[in-house]
């Protein structure tokens, strides 16, 4: 935000990093689940889905964690209501809206004013455990 400004900001600024990194991000290490390989994988599954369990067991099968595919399906919502005897499920998320994203976020690296806060700007950073 602050080096898009296209005019001056109001002093003070106070800006908060929410679990990124300023620099260069890093891929996933082994054992690690990498959120451009889920994004990846994911748009390959059907746009309407029969089974959250078909979709952990596809992430798990595909070397995403547990913890991972259980979270990743409750982003599944039924596309019809509960009384209904269909039962597929719909992604509530833009998949190319995230992947687009997130590309950017992979290309921005912000190092240069971590280094060089600009005057009446104040950085504070919310670091996540295995960040």
């Amino acid at each position: 935000m602050v080096e898009q400004a296209a005019k001056p900001l109001a002093r003070p600024v106070r800006v908060w990093v929410l679990d990124a990194t300023p620099g260069k991000v890093r891929a996933g290490r082994d054992g690690e689940d990498h959120p451009a390989e889920l994004i990846s994988f994911l748009s390959t599954l059907p746009k309407e889905i029969s089974s959250k369990q078909d979709v952990v067991s596809a992430l798990i099968q595909q070397g995403f964690s547990s913890d991972v595919a259980q979270w990743v399906v409750t982003n599944l919502r039924p596309d019809s209501p509960l009384h209904s005897r269909s039962s597929s499920f719909s992604w509530v998320f833009d998949l190319k809206g995230i992947a687009e994203m997130y590309r950017s976020y992979e290309e921005t690296n912000l190092w240069k004013i971590v280094e060089d806060v600009p005057r009446g700007v104040h950085i504070n950073f919310l670091k996540a455990e295995r960040s």
